[in-house]
Protein backbone atom coordinates (compact mmCIF):
# COMPACT_ATOMS: atom_id res chain seq x y z
CA UNK A 1 0.00 0.00 0.00
CA UNK A 2 1.09 3.48 -0.88
CA UNK A 3 0.97 5.26 2.21
CA UNK A 4 1.71 8.58 1.15
CA UNK A 5 -1.24 8.48 -2.01
CA UNK A 6 -3.53 7.59 0.82
CA UNK A 7 -2.43 10.53 2.77
CA UNK A 8 -3.15 12.75 -0.10
CA UNK A 9 -6.22 11.67 -1.27
CA UNK A 10 -7.49 12.19 2.42
CA UNK A 11 -6.17 15.52 2.30
CA UNK A 12 -7.65 16.38 -1.05
CA UNK A 13 -10.70 14.59 -0.55
CA UNK A 14 -11.73 10.86 -2.07
CA UNK A 15 -13.27 11.43 -5.75
CA UNK A 16 -15.24 9.35 -7.53
CA UNK A 17 -13.07 8.31 -10.53
CA UNK A 18 -10.00 6.50 -9.64
CA UNK A 19 -7.39 7.93 -11.72
CA UNK A 20 -6.39 4.52 -13.85
CA UNK A 21 -2.63 4.13 -12.12
CA UNK A 22 -3.85 3.17 -9.16
CA UNK A 23 -5.57 0.39 -9.71
CA UNK A 24 -4.49 -2.47 -11.49
CA UNK A 25 -7.21 -4.21 -13.82
CA UNK A 26 -7.37 -7.20 -15.79
CA UNK A 27 -10.20 -8.86 -17.68
CA UNK A 28 -11.63 -12.67 -17.44
CA UNK A 29 -13.44 -12.74 -20.53
CA UNK A 30 -15.33 -9.85 -20.53
CA UNK A 31 -15.73 -9.25 -17.20
CA UNK A 32 -13.15 -6.40 -15.63
CA UNK A 33 -11.77 -7.67 -12.44
CA UNK A 34 -9.28 -5.90 -10.17
CA UNK A 35 -6.27 -7.46 -9.16
CA UNK A 36 -4.10 -4.79 -6.93
CA UNK A 37 -4.73 -1.41 -6.24
CA UNK A 38 -3.44 1.66 -3.36
CA UNK A 39 -5.91 0.90 -0.80
CA UNK A 40 -7.48 4.44 -0.85
CA UNK A 41 -8.12 3.41 -4.00
CA UNK A 42 -9.81 -0.44 -3.54
CA UNK A 43 -11.92 1.33 -0.40
CA UNK A 44 -13.36 3.90 -3.37
CA UNK A 45 -13.72 0.69 -5.84
CA UNK A 46 -15.38 -0.94 -2.84
CA UNK A 47 -17.78 1.71 -2.53
CA UNK A 48 -18.45 2.65 -6.40
CA UNK A 49 -21.71 4.72 -6.94
CA UNK A 50 -22.01 3.10 -10.73
CA UNK A 51 -21.07 0.03 -10.09
CA UNK A 52 -21.67 -2.79 -7.26
CA UNK A 53 -18.92 -5.63 -8.04
CA UNK A 54 -20.42 -8.22 -5.30
CA UNK A 55 -17.04 -10.44 -5.95
CA UNK A 56 -14.60 -7.90 -5.40
CA UNK A 57 -16.45 -6.63 -2.01
CA UNK A 58 -16.54 -10.57 -0.88
CA UNK A 59 -12.33 -11.20 -1.15
CA UNK A 60 -11.34 -7.36 -0.31
CA UNK A 61 -13.57 -8.01 3.12
CA UNK A 62 -12.51 -11.52 3.68
CA UNK A 63 -8.74 -10.31 2.63
CA UNK A 64 -8.42 -7.13 4.56
CA UNK A 65 -6.29 -8.00 7.51
CA UNK A 66 -3.16 -9.23 5.08
CA UNK A 67 -2.70 -5.50 4.20
CA UNK A 68 -4.67 -3.09 6.15
CA UNK A 69 -5.93 -3.20 9.52
CA UNK A 70 -9.92 -2.54 10.89
CA UNK A 71 -9.27 0.75 12.42
CA UNK A 72 -6.91 1.98 9.27
CA UNK A 73 -10.25 0.37 6.84
CA UNK A 74 -12.84 1.80 9.02
CA UNK A 75 -11.48 5.20 8.98
CA UNK A 76 -10.95 5.40 5.30
CA UNK A 77 -14.81 4.42 4.91
CA UNK A 78 -15.97 7.18 7.30
CA UNK A 79 -13.53 9.59 4.45
CA UNK A 80 -15.81 8.01 1.77
CA UNK A 81 -18.67 8.54 3.47
CA UNK A 82 -17.62 12.33 3.83
CA UNK A 83 -16.08 13.10 0.61
CA UNK A 84 -15.57 16.01 -1.52
CA UNK A 85 -16.95 16.38 -5.25
CA UNK A 86 -13.88 16.24 -7.84
CA UNK A 87 -13.04 20.01 -10.09
CA UNK A 88 -16.59 20.15 -11.94
CA UNK A 89 -18.51 23.09 -13.22
CA UNK A 90 -21.15 24.38 -10.80
CA UNK A 91 -23.76 21.99 -12.72
CA UNK A 92 -22.09 18.86 -12.45
CA UNK A 93 -21.27 19.51 -8.91
CA UNK A 94 -24.90 20.35 -8.20
CA UNK A 95 -25.73 17.23 -10.30
CA UNK A 96 -22.88 15.64 -7.79
CA UNK A 97 -24.07 16.27 -4.51
CA UNK A 98 -27.65 15.54 -5.53
CA UNK A 99 -26.98 12.45 -6.90
CA UNK A 100 -23.89 10.71 -6.90
CA UNK A 101 -22.91 11.86 -3.32
CA UNK A 102 -25.98 9.96 -1.96
CA UNK A 103 -25.00 6.70 -4.00
CA UNK A 104 -21.41 6.84 -2.45
CA UNK A 105 -23.12 7.30 1.04
CA UNK A 106 -25.65 4.29 0.73
CA UNK A 107 -22.61 2.22 -0.71
CA UNK A 108 -20.60 2.59 2.49
CA UNK A 109 -22.93 2.26 4.80
CA UNK A 110 -23.76 -1.27 2.95
CA UNK A 111 -20.38 -1.84 3.01
CA UNK A 112 -20.30 -1.54 7.00
CA UNK A 113 -23.31 -3.66 7.31
CA UNK A 114 -21.73 -6.65 5.03
CA UNK A 115 -18.62 -6.63 7.16
CA UNK A 116 -20.48 -6.57 10.58
CA UNK A 117 -22.51 -9.22 9.64
CA UNK A 118 -20.47 -11.65 7.96
CA UNK A 119 -16.84 -11.14 7.81
CA UNK A 120 -16.29 -9.04 10.78
CA UNK A 121 -12.85 -10.91 12.28
CA UNK A 122 -11.59 -8.43 14.55
CA UNK A 123 -9.72 -9.69 17.44
CA UNK A 124 -12.05 -8.84 21.20
CA UNK A 125 -10.02 -6.51 23.30
CA UNK A 126 -9.79 -2.80 23.98
CA UNK A 127 -9.34 -1.08 20.62
CA UNK A 128 -11.71 -3.08 18.91
CA UNK A 129 -14.18 -2.37 20.76
CA UNK A 130 -12.56 1.71 20.80
CA UNK A 131 -13.11 1.07 16.80
CA UNK A 132 -16.74 -0.10 17.28
CA UNK A 133 -17.60 2.72 19.20
CA UNK A 134 -16.22 5.06 16.84
CA UNK A 135 -18.17 3.46 14.20
CA UNK A 136 -21.16 3.64 16.74
CA UNK A 137 -20.83 7.35 16.86
CA UNK A 138 -20.31 7.44 13.17
CA UNK A 139 -23.37 5.62 12.46
CA UNK A 140 -25.86 7.74 14.52
CA UNK A 141 -24.20 10.88 13.03
CA UNK A 142 -24.99 9.26 9.12
CA UNK A 143 -29.11 8.41 10.08
CA UNK A 144 -29.50 11.99 9.00
CA UNK A 145 -28.29 10.86 5.54
CA UNK A 146 -29.43 7.78 5.06
CA UNK A 147 -31.84 7.24 7.84
CA UNK A 148 -33.07 3.63 7.21
CA UNK A 149 -29.87 2.09 6.51
CA UNK A 150 -27.61 3.94 9.02
CA UNK A 151 -30.35 2.99 11.98
CA UNK A 152 -29.78 -0.70 11.03
CA UNK A 153 -26.55 -0.11 10.91
CA UNK A 154 -26.20 1.45 14.34
CA UNK A 155 -28.68 -2.20 15.71
CA UNK A 156 -25.76 -4.40 14.90
CA UNK A 157 -22.96 -2.47 16.02
CA UNK A 158 -24.90 -2.43 19.60
CA UNK A 159 -25.61 -5.95 18.58
CA UNK A 160 -21.43 -6.19 18.59
CA UNK A 161 -20.90 -4.56 21.97
CA UNK A 162 -22.96 -6.58 23.56
CA UNK A 163 -21.41 -9.39 22.71
CA UNK A 164 -23.52 -11.09 19.91
CA UNK A 165 -22.68 -12.86 16.79
CA UNK A 166 -24.52 -10.89 14.29
CA UNK A 167 -24.19 -13.41 11.46
CA UNK A 168 -27.40 -14.28 9.65
CA UNK A 169 -25.95 -17.75 8.48
CA UNK A 170 -27.11 -20.69 10.15
CA UNK A 171 -27.30 -24.70 9.37
CA UNK A 172 -30.41 -25.33 7.37
CA UNK A 173 -32.85 -27.66 9.49
CA UNK A 174 -36.12 -29.02 9.78
CA UNK A 175 -38.79 -27.64 12.01
CA UNK A 176 -39.41 -30.83 13.77
CA UNK A 177 -36.83 -32.98 14.07
CA UNK A 178 -37.42 -37.65 13.66
CA UNK A 179 -38.13 -39.31 16.65
CA UNK A 180 -34.75 -40.89 17.69
CA UNK A 181 -34.57 -44.56 17.17
CA UNK A 182 -33.24 -45.90 20.96
CA UNK A 183 -32.27 -49.36 21.88
CA UNK A 184 -34.17 -50.96 24.59
CA UNK A 185 -32.10 -51.11 27.31
CA UNK A 186 -30.07 -47.64 27.73
CA UNK A 187 -28.77 -48.25 30.71
CA UNK A 188 -26.48 -50.72 29.28
CA UNK A 189 -25.47 -49.59 25.73
CA UNK A 190 -23.97 -51.77 23.43
CA UNK A 191 -22.39 -50.42 19.91
CA UNK A 192 -23.75 -53.34 18.07
CA UNK A 193 -27.74 -52.86 19.33
CA UNK A 194 -27.73 -48.55 18.57
CA UNK A 195 -29.30 -48.36 14.83
CA UNK A 196 -26.75 -47.42 12.50
CA UNK A 197 -29.82 -44.38 11.32
CA UNK A 198 -29.49 -42.54 14.69
CA UNK A 199 -25.42 -43.00 15.05
CA UNK A 200 -25.43 -41.47 11.93
CA UNK A 201 -27.84 -38.66 12.69
CA UNK A 202 -25.72 -37.98 15.96
CA UNK A 203 -22.55 -38.11 14.04
CA UNK A 204 -23.81 -35.53 11.78
CA UNK A 205 -25.33 -32.89 14.57
CA UNK A 206 -21.89 -32.96 15.93
CA UNK A 207 -19.80 -32.15 12.87
CA UNK A 208 -22.51 -29.57 11.45
CA UNK A 209 -21.98 -27.73 15.16
CA UNK A 210 -17.96 -27.45 14.09
CA UNK A 211 -18.68 -26.84 10.75
CA UNK A 212 -21.04 -23.98 11.29
CA UNK A 213 -18.36 -21.98 12.96
CA UNK A 214 -15.79 -21.48 11.00
CA UNK A 215 -15.35 -18.14 9.66
CA UNK A 216 -13.55 -17.41 6.01
CA UNK A 217 -10.32 -16.01 7.10
CA UNK A 218 -9.75 -19.58 8.67
CA UNK A 219 -9.29 -21.00 5.47
CA UNK A 220 -6.68 -18.48 4.00
CA UNK A 221 -3.21 -18.83 3.51
CA UNK A 222 -3.45 -22.37 5.35
CA UNK A 223 -3.91 -20.67 8.81
CA UNK A 224 -4.44 -23.72 10.54
CA UNK A 225 -0.87 -25.50 9.79
CA UNK A 226 0.68 -22.06 11.33
CA UNK A 227 2.23 -21.60 14.67
CA UNK A 228 1.21 -19.28 17.17
CA UNK A 229 3.30 -17.98 20.09
CA UNK A 230 1.47 -18.44 23.32
CA UNK A 231 -0.22 -15.02 23.99
CA UNK A 232 -1.21 -15.10 19.74
CA UNK A 233 -4.76 -15.50 19.08
CA UNK A 234 -5.39 -18.78 16.95
CA UNK A 235 -5.79 -18.14 13.48
CA UNK A 236 -7.86 -21.24 12.62
CA UNK A 237 -9.28 -22.50 15.75
CA UNK A 238 -12.47 -23.72 14.25
CA UNK A 239 -10.80 -25.57 11.86
CA UNK A 240 -8.50 -27.15 14.11
CA UNK A 241 -11.36 -28.00 16.03
CA UNK A 242 -13.17 -29.84 13.25
CA UNK A 243 -9.53 -31.84 12.07
CA UNK A 244 -9.22 -32.80 16.06
CA UNK A 245 -12.92 -34.21 15.28
CA UNK A 246 -11.86 -36.12 12.71
CA UNK A 247 -9.12 -37.53 14.48
CA UNK A 248 -11.19 -38.67 17.20
CA UNK A 249 -13.67 -40.28 15.35
CA UNK A 250 -10.93 -42.11 13.05
CA UNK A 251 -9.51 -43.33 16.82
CA UNK A 252 -13.25 -44.34 17.98
CA UNK A 253 -13.63 -46.31 14.82
CA UNK A 254 -10.92 -47.92 15.15
CA UNK A 255 -10.91 -48.65 18.81
CA UNK A 256 -13.96 -50.44 18.13
CA UNK A 257 -12.87 -52.54 15.80
CA UNK A 258 -9.68 -53.56 17.85
CA UNK A 259 -11.29 -53.85 21.18
CA UNK A 260 -13.25 -57.40 19.87
CA UNK A 261 -10.69 -59.95 19.94
CA UNK A 262 -13.44 -62.21 18.58
CA UNK A 263 -13.18 -62.01 14.70
CA UNK A 264 -17.01 -63.02 14.31
CA UNK A 265 -17.75 -59.85 16.75
CA UNK A 266 -15.46 -57.99 14.60
CA UNK A 267 -16.94 -58.43 11.86
CA UNK A 268 -20.27 -57.39 12.83
CA UNK A 269 -18.74 -54.21 14.26
CA UNK A 270 -17.34 -53.35 10.54
CA UNK A 271 -20.31 -54.42 9.03
CA UNK A 272 -22.16 -52.17 11.63
CA UNK A 273 -19.49 -49.04 10.81
CA UNK A 274 -20.43 -49.30 6.86
CA UNK A 275 -23.99 -49.03 7.54
CA UNK A 276 -23.58 -45.89 9.70
CA UNK A 277 -21.42 -44.60 6.81
CA UNK A 278 -24.15 -45.42 4.31
CA UNK A 279 -26.48 -43.86 5.88
CA UNK A 280 -24.56 -40.70 6.40
CA UNK A 281 -23.90 -40.42 2.99
CA UNK A 282 -27.36 -39.51 2.21
CA UNK A 283 -28.10 -37.41 5.03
Amino acid sequence: MDQADTKERRDSGSHDVTPPEKLVREYDGSVEVVRAGTLAALVENLTRHDKLDGSFNRIFLTTYRHFTSGAELLELLIDRFDCSPPVLNATQTTEWVTQTKPLIRLRVINVLKQWLEHFWSEPEGIDTDRNLQLLQSFAKRATDATETSATQLLTIIQRRLAGFDCKRRSLSSISTPPKPILPRKLDKLQFLKIDATEIARQLTIMEAHIFGKVQRVELLNKNWQKKEGSSAPELAPNIRASIRYSNQLSNWVGTLILTESDLKKRTQVIGHLVNVANVRCNI
